[in-house]
């Protein structure tokens, strides 16, 4: 077993140009065994802890994965269907132990090896431990067959082909996010204050932590906004009328924190809510520090126009 992640990479990866995926890539993960079969999350759940099985190829969000190259030289794969990570479950190695979907939480357990091989396919290593592979239980090609981690035997059970199959607009990382109602008005965590309920504002551009924000995969393709402090842009009680206001609270991967990144011409986007289908807009257009940022429907204004850098 290998306690430092550098030295796993060395070990382990295969060399740069023989990788047919890289980060942003949008993967669809053909079972050796059948690449009429794929993996899939049962039933296109987006409940933590959804299990990873085979399911004949259905072009479905539930067998697309987004590619996440981490700092350590490890990958990591979201669920389009969630934007939860392929994860070990409960961070144990051994023979058979299960592998679902679970919040991405920056640990081993979600850290992937690829290995190229001579055939063209990729095998997936545990980054944790590198004896195991991901694996399909049993070698049965059956619609619902688990997926599990084995010993290293260079099966075809051990063994997928890759189709990239579409790329996201944007990697995960941190973001700064501008309105376009005027130059320098940044999207801000009200008073850089870390509590639920907190308003998202728009305030004069400044180097505070209150103006940065994470983006990382939510369901179907939308992206999740992470204040930095942790929490997520949400709206607030999932409230489906114009003007519900925008705040921080907890991360929950529900809909209410959901938003989807929509092209609005001059390199500008919309940032449309999962929940209510509204675009995040500035109280009528103002420019004053501290304006509120709400739901609104899309009229087309710089007050539902954004730009995100």
């Amino acid at each position: 077993m290998f306690t430092n992640f550098f030295d796993i990479y060395l070990k382990n990866t295969c060399p740069k140009d023989s990788i047919p995926f890289e980060e942003g890539d949008i993967i669809v993960l053909h079972s050796a065994l059948d690449y009429g079969k794929a993996l899939d999350i049962n039933m296109r759940k987006r409940d933590n802890r959804a299990n990873l099985d085979l399911w004949h190829v259905n072009g479905t969000s539930a067998q697309k994965f987004i590619v996440v190259k981490n700092t350590n030289g490890t990958y990591s794969f979201a669920a389009y269907c969630s934007g939860r990570y392929l994860d070990v479950e409960n961070g144990v190695y051994q023979r058979g132990q299960n592998v679902r979907q679970y919040d991405a939480n920056g640990t081993g357990s979600q850290s992937w090896v690829p290995v190229a091989n001579s055939d063209g396919s990729v095998s997936f290593r545990c980054a944790m431990d590198s004896k195991y592979m991901l694996d399909v239980r049993g070698g049965s090609t059956a619609d619902n067959t688990n997926i599990q981690i084995w010993t290293d035997n260079g099966k075809p059970s051990q063994k997928f082909k890759v189709e990239v199959v579409g790329k996201v607009p944007y990697k995960t990382g941190k973001y700064h996010i501008k309105s376009a109602v005027g130059s320098d008005m940044m999207l801000d965590v009200n008073k850089t204050s870390t509590a639920d309920g907190t308003e998202i504002v728009i305030y004069s551009k400044g180097n505070t932590p209150s103006q940065e924000f994470r983006l990382m995969y939510g369901a179907e393709g939308s992206y999740r906004l992470i204040t930095f402090c942790g929490k997520a842009v949400d709206v607030k009680n999932a409230g489906a009328e114009e003007t519900t206001k925008i705040q921080q609270h907890t991360a929950n991967y529900t809909k209410a924190q959901n938003w989807f990144i929509k092209d609005a011409g001059d390199d500008t986007v919309n940032l449309v809510s999962e929940a209510n289908g509204l675009c995040m807009d500035v109280d009528n257009a103002k420019t004053a520090d501290g304006t509120d940022v709400w739901c609104y429907r899309n009229d087309n204004t710089k007050a539902v126009k954004w730009i995100i850098y």
